[in-house]
């Protein structure tokens, strides 16, 4: 009986993960910290590759050495910055983020292990990962958009191997990063957030805000009729304001967030901060005062 021969086809194996970045917070050195992580499993696939080669009779040994260095060195990430107002600087190395060259304020970073393999030795290798990090904010004043919806952010993170162990280390060390700079506004940027947030303070605040306005419209004795169109006219007025406050927080506080010393956010969120404590103290003290 004639022996089956196997498919060597049948013995390849995938393994993909893609995951959304939750609300975090890095500072400049952390940027450093993930290429520093996802750099160290290139080199390792580098270095793989590069053992399973072997010196042609063509060759002498100095021209082995030199192509087994040349494709040690084309397994490098690459980094892409691109700043606020669109321009984009590209490098390798930990020491790229020291550069003067680099925008003042950034506005997306993506890592990325395939493009330097591809690009100098047109290969694209099995195990591969990029990163990238959105540091976009939503506008100041978002009226074009429905509040309901999350907010519009792309950082996320990808693998894709054929070596298991090699997905799931860098996975896991992915998922430590990142959650060691976790801020708990993550909730914020979620959708439907603002349909909760409308029925707990919105309506209440709104109705509070016209209970404050009664004194001026009822001293200014205007009919009963245009008094109440008033009353209706500043709820809704009210309530457009909350919308205005809430996108403006979302602002405020970005999903996924780079300290930097040029960024305005530290006066914007002292000025948030007076506007809350303004708004809720007043609202706390006529509740007081109403049950006294």
């Amino acid at each position: 009986m004639r022996d089956i021969v196997q498919n060597p086809n049948e013995a390849w194996r995938n393994f993909t993960k893609q995951a959304s970045i939750s609300a975090c917070k890095l500072r400049r050195d952390d940027l450093k910290r993930i290429y520093r992580l996802i750099n160290e499993k290139q080199t390792e696939v580098g270095n793989n590759i590069v053992s399973k080669f072997f010196q042609t009779t063509e060759e002498t040994p100095e021209q082995f050495q030199e192509r087994c260095t040349n494709v040690k060195n084309a397994f490098i990430t690459t980094v892409s910055i691109t700043g606020e107002n669109g321009n984009v600087v590209t490098g390798h190395g930990d020491s790229f983020f020291d550069s003067p060259l680099l925008p003042e304020r950034i506005s997306s970073i993506l890592y990325d292990t395939s493009f330097s393999p591809n690009a100098q030795l047109k290969f694209t290798p099995n195990d591969r990962a990029s990163i990238l990090l959105d540091f976009s904010r939503p506008p100041l004043l978002n009226l074009g958009t429905l509040p309901s919806a999350p907010t519009p952010n792309n950082s996320n993170w990808f693998i894709s191997a054929e070596n298991e162990s090699w997905c799931t280390s860098l996975s896991a060390r992915l998922d430590e990063f990142f959650t060691q700079r976790l801020t708990r506004l993550n909730w914020l940027h979620q959708s439907a957030v603002y349909d909760a947030l409308l029925f707990v303070m919105g309506f209440p605040l709104s109705l509070w805000g016209s209970y404050r306005l009664s004194k001026i419209i009822d001293w200014s004795g205007l009919p009963s009729a245009l008094s109440t169109a008033i009353y209706v006219y500043a709820f809704l007025l009210l309530l457009n304001v909350f919308r205005v406050l809430f996108s403006y927080t979302r602002w405020v506080f970005p999903k996924v967030e780079l300290e930097s010393e040029q960024s305005p956010v530290m006066l914007h969120r002292t000025i948030w901060s007076a506007i809350m404590f303004s708004v809720f103290g007043s609202a706390v003290w006529d509740g007081i005062k109403a049950l006294l």
